[in-house]
């Protein structure tokens, strides 16, 4: 049963206090009013927090002449402490700062503060693949479907660097799906495409460029993905707006598998580029003989 903080005897709220874990901390100063909203704004609580936490591994002359400084001390000490017992090594300070969010004057935990690149603590723990901190977070509130300066969301970056569990639970806290299969297909991560696929996305969406995940897919020669999303109807004959194929993009880079794959899934070998470009071409000056073989069989060139 969770106890009434409001019927604690003045002089005990201090002590209880202290002894919370941070969670339940910043959960009550977010709620409470009257006694527990003064302990929050006094310095003298979370320097006494601090080390009740942490005993004297940090220097008094780091603490803040007011309780706002002191009470970001803290909150920069439990973020290091936090990401240290997960045993993740930040690549530097801005997840560090971000790891759990901005603290407010008031004690609110504001988990989608952005740092100088619209990065929230979400994208920023999703990137790294730091499952624990992305639980945290989605737990406290955080929203999935913010974007960053270069409109990517927590799902994209976790799909692009292949955190399987991570975008496992992004897409359980409501994610949108559509945004990140082109990211996942690109990078040949077939366990989250068959994930994103499942979750209904459409195999041929595209970009504001028409690119689609087969075509990205293909570039790269990923044959599992190239397969998966053919099963699941993906287009071999869309083209992006230079008119590009995915067959195209097979033949210039040379992945002879993958041209065989989406031939027998009927791609278009004559179709061609705004400049006149054919799969048979473009392969033919890359010096792809294999495939050069294998076009001019299928076309009677």
């Amino acid at each position: 049963m969770e106890f009434d903080y409001k019927t604690l005897l003045p002089e005990l709220r201090v002590e209880t206090a202290v002894k919370l874990d941070y969670k339940t901390l910043i959960n009550l100063c977010k709620t409470s009013r009257g006694a527990f909203g003064e302990i929050c704004g006094r310095n003298g609580f979370w320097k006494e927090k601090t080390y009740y936490d942490f005993g004297d591994l940090y220097d008094i002359k780091e603490f803040g002449r007011n309780w706002w400084d002191t009470y970001q001390h803290y909150r920069s000490v439990f973020s290091k402490e936090f990401i240290g017992a997960l045993g993740a090594d930040p690549p530097d300070a801005n997840l560090i700062y971000n790891t759990i969010g901005v603290i407010d004057e008031r004690g609110f935990l504001i988990v989608d503060e952005t740092d100088e690149r619209g990065n929230t603590a979400l994208i920023e723990a999703a990137i790294e693949g730091y499952g624990d901190i992305v639980q945290f977070l989605l737990e406290e509130g955080a929203n999935p479907n913010l974007v960053n300066r270069w409109g990517d969301t927590a799902l994209m970056r976790a799909s692009t660097r292949g955190h399987t569990a991570i975008v496992e639970m992004l897409l359980n806290a409501e994610a949108d799906p559509k945004t990140a299969l082109i990211r996942a297909s690109a990078q040949g991560h077939t366990a989250i495409v068959r994930m994103l696929l499942d979750a209904g996305v459409d195999p041929n969406l595209t970009t504001a460029n028409g690119q689609t995940a087969l075509m990205e897919a293909s570039a790269r020669g990923h044959t599992d993905t190239v397969e998966m999303l053919l099963n699941a109807e993906a287009d071999p004959n869309l083209a992006d707006r230079d008119g590009d194929t995915a067959l195209m993009r097979a033949s210039t880079r040379g992945h002879t598998a993958t041209v065989e794959m989406l031939l027998n899934a009927e791609a278009n070998p004559n179709l061609a580029t705004r400049w006149g470009d054919t799969a048979l071409s473009l392969a033919s000056d890359m010096g792809h003989t294999a495939i050069v073989r294998i076009l001019e069989a299928v076309t009677g060139s």
